[in-house]
């Protein structure tokens, strides 16, 4: 029977763990010298909401090491946005400013269409 690994929101007690490897593998993999996380990093990071799972969490730490101006990693580093806030455009890759548009419009159309 194969093991499977169960997605990030019904594991949250696991969240803690993966972010210092993908740290790790991402900072060789640049040559950075980043070493930890901010306190209001890993609390973001505890509290998102993963619909993209262990990788979506892989390319939020990889962000913030790309990010990186200094040895510790900060909240805004990561590109992640608290819950229940607006989007900023400016912190969206493209993919997702198209997706967010998308759904926008879509959104005004129904409700002009009542």
């Amino acid at each position: 029977m194969e093991n499977q690994v169960p997605p990030l929101p019904r594991a949250r007690e696991d969240i803690p763990a993966w972010p210092p490897i993908f740290l790790r593998q991402r900072a060789q993999r640049y040559r950075k010298s980043v070493f930890r996380f901010e306190a209001a990093a890993l609390q973001l990071l505890q509290v998102h909401s993963w619909p993209g799972n262990v990788r979506e969490l892989d390319h939020a730490v990889e962000r913030a090491v790309l990010m990186a101006q200094g040895k510790h990693r900060e909240a805004a580093d990561l590109g992640l946005r608290a819950r229940g806030s607006t989007p900023r455009l400016d912190d969206m890759s493209l993919d997702d400013v198209e997706r967010y548009l998308i759904k926008k419009t879509l959104s005004r159309a129904a409700t002009a269409m009542r």
